[in-house]
């Protein structure tokens, strides 16, 4: 700040790090199941040792420095449970899922079989809580007492299952797929479009490691009157021609991006977690 060149909200208040993004940490994961590659991990201990600058920077040093690489290691793979067998690798997040649950205070709720109850809506109406500094969401500036029990029972949920998990199966093609889908119909189009730049990127990532696509990514979208409409977005259209994606309808029961925008009957959650080879290996079942 001290040459004013900095802009505020733009330049100091963001970091940055040389990390993966954990999709291409996935990504990774199941490209080397498909291809029963070994798997290692290993840490750079001076990576930040020794780097060039072509700024002038003016910072406080702080007071010391704990040895915090070593600590997020540990919380990750506390956090984190990776399983391989011959059918693929499993991760999943029981102990997170757990500890959830401890500080919520509901090890010993009764659980239930799915997240949210059928056409769930939300609204401004119902008794106000006592003490809304317990709950932070779309409806913090006067949140309801079915707002809490909305959100609370997403945590019975977990507590009927908090070992499941994602199976990155070995069966795998590598063909890329992508579903879209949005909580209201005028936001499909921004769907669309972020669905598409996620495509290109993984792309762009797969053919350097020299995973090369022919074949264009499959874009499904259950909105035929929305998808007519994204044919006339520059962005869509544009990435239609080049190849690099082909969008096809899909129904509504399997629309997999339904699970994270509707409020699904048991029937139907079930049948998308399973479409998502979502399980839990320390079930009995």
């Amino acid at each position: 700040m001290a040459l004013f060149y900095s802009l505020e909200g733009v330049d100091y208040h963001d970091t940055f790090s040389p990390t993966a993004k954990m999709p291409t940490v996935r990504c990774l994961l199941a490209l080397a199941i498909a291809r029963n590659w070994p798997l290692h991990q290993l840490d750079v201990n001076n990576a930040f040792l020794h780097g060039d600058l072509h700024e002038e920077i003016y910072m406080l040093p702080p007071p010391g420095l704990r040895r915090q690489g070593r600590t997020w290691y540990v919380a990750f793979i506390n956090l984190f449970m990776v399983s391989r067998s011959k059918q693929g690798i499993f991760l999943s997040q029981r102990k997170y899922a757990l500890e959830i649950l401890k500080d919520a205070k509901l090890l010993g709720a009764a659980p239930v079989d799915f997240p949210m109850e059928k056409g769930l809506k939300l609204s401004d109406k119902g008794e106000l809580l006592k003490d809304p500094a317990h709950y932070r969401d779309s409806f913090m500036h006067a949140p309801r007492k079915p707002h809490m029990e909305a959100a609370l029972r997403i945590l019975r949920y977990l507590k009927k299952s908090p070992g499941q998990g994602i199976l990155l199966s070995s069966q795998n093609d590598l063909t890329l797929r992508a579903f879209c889908d949005s909580d209201w119909a005028e936001a499909e189009y921004r769907s669309m479009v972020a669905a598409c730049c996620e495509l290109s990127w993984l792309r762009s990532l797969l053919k350097d490691l020299r995973i090369l696509h022919r074949q264009s990514a499959l874009l499904y979208c259950d909105n035929k009157a929305t998808l007519h409409i994204e044919m006339d977005c520059h962005f869509i259209r544009d990435k239609i021609q080049e190849g690099l994606i082909a969008t096809q309808h899909v129904s509504s029961s399997s629309q997999l991006a339904d699970i994270l925008t509707k409020a699904l009957g048991r029937e139907e959650f079930n049948n998308l977690v399973r479409k998502l080879r979502v399980l839990d290996i320390h079930s009995s079942t």
